[in-house]
């Protein structure tokens, strides 16, 4: 949903969380500052947010452009900035398997070299997100790769706090 949207003045609007791009971070939602919107209900229903959507950046800075993660529904009822994009996923695909696969240098270069640039800030649009294509293997297996990507990053995460915790 867009903010500053005009409604008709005898419009009923309630209020919900709202998630803009600066929320939806690399490897998280950012939920330290979430904002609100007054909008009708039939607006909320359209923009509510599912539980297991991979959220995805519209634009910005070049190297931020698509980054995303997956929506766990933290915040019942968050509604999200027409800047974000919420991406399901059918029963083929996993969606941890897609957030994986955005942030891989192949889905990066795509992102980079389809949107429309200026002066480095990037923008892309659903339609170009949905032509990207890319092999789905059986679920299992995606499964098994999930389960092995998050277990090497995490090790890479533990290796990076303690060299930070050394430096500080």
């Amino acid at each position: 949903i867009t903010l500053g949207k005009k409604y008709p003045l005898d419009a009923k609007l309630v209020e919900y969380p709202y998630l803009r791009v600066a929320n939806v971070q690399g490897e998280y939602t950012d939920l330290s500052n979430v904002t609100t919107i007054q909008v009708t209900e039939e607006d909320a229903e359209k923009y509510k947010l599912h539980p297991n959507e991979l959220l995805m950046t519209e634009g910005g800075d070049r190297d931020k452009l698509g980054r995303g993660c997956v929506w766990n529904g933290e915040i019942p009822d968050c509604l999200h900035q027409n800047h974000v994009f919420a991406v399901s996923t059918n029963k083929r695909l996993d969606v941890r398997f897609l957030d994986f696969v955005t942030t891989s240098g192949v889905a990066r270069n795509y992102f980079d070299c389809t949107a429309k640039k200026t002066t480095n800030l990037a923008s892309t649009n659903s339609t170009t997100i949905m032509r990207f294509r890319f092999a789905i293997p059986p679920y299992n297996e995606q499964l098994d790769i999930i389960l092995h990507l998050q277990q090497k990053c995490g090790e890479i995460n533990n290796a990076i706090a303690k060299k930070q915790a050394i430096i500080e």
